[in-house]
């Protein structure tokens, strides 16, 4: 964690407004691999306004650099932090939020409390979260930097089949770590190959080695629509 703790030193000046921050994902886990993955943080500030936004997001940038460390921001005002709805909050600070039920997120600085919220079943919010990773994967591959394209389009698809697999099954504790077993269990119907599933962690736990970036660039992309299709016509009947 010494990592952690060369950052929570490089915000001393912006702590004033930092009530809390938060990491999850990966790194707590043994799955982080600095070449591919994000460092996802949550902070939690007094008050949310653009210069306490911005010192922040340019501090983590400079950290960036020295550290070769991505770092994946996150914000929330405590009034928000401590609401237990999250219908009006953005997908990825919920589950950061949502993360604390399996210990998957930590609280690494600051006077605050783990507040637990379980994700939306609603169909307005699932329809936003899709419709926002459909957007992102389609803008991704603009990207001419084929390996960052390769990394944007393996998290798209990873967040699209977690939500999916939260939308289809009761017990989002057993689907929280998607697998093809798990994707082949909840969607028998969709004639899709979950073995892709497999093949990308794969190719993130070894991203320095991969090689023909455009043929995977498109299996993942082809695949994403193709999943997206299945999901909004069976569940959401879109």
């Amino acid at each position: 964690m010494t990592i952690l703790k060369s950052l929570i030193n490089s915000l001393k000046i912006e702590k004033k407004h930092i009530l809390g921050i938060i990491i999850s994902g990966s790194f707590l886990s043994k799955n982080f691999n600095k070449n591919i993955s994000d460092i996802d943080i949550l902070f939690i500030l007094d008050k949310l306004t653009f210069k306490n936004e911005k010192d922040i997001i340019d501090k983590c940038k400079i950290f960036e650099k020295k550290s070769n460390t991505k770092i994946g921001s996150s914000f929330l005002s405590i009034e928000e932090y401590k609401n237990p709805s999250c219908e009006h909050t953005y997908y990825k600070a919920n589950l950061i939020r949502y993360n604390f039920l399996h210990k998957m997120s930590k609280i690494i600085y600051g006077d605050i409390d783990e507040i637990y919220v379980d994700l939306p079943e609603n169909k307005e919010y699932i329809i936003r979260e899709l419709n926002y990773f459909k957007a992102r994967i389609r803008n991704t591959i603009r990207n001419t930097n084929k390996l960052d394209c390769l990394k944007e389009c393996i998290k798209c698809l990873q967040h699209v089949i977690l939500i999916a697999c939260f939308l289809a099954s009761s017990d989002k504790e057993k689907v929280s770590t998607p697998s093809q077993e798990i994707c082949t269990r909840l969607f028998p119907d969709s004639n899709l190959d979950f073995s892709i599933y497999n093949k990308i962690t794969i190719w993130k736990k070894n991203i320095d080695k991969v090689k023909f970036y455009n043929k995977k660039i498109e299996l993942v992309f082809n695949f994403t629509e193709d999943f997206l299709i299945y999901i909004f016509s069976k569940y959401l009947n879109v």
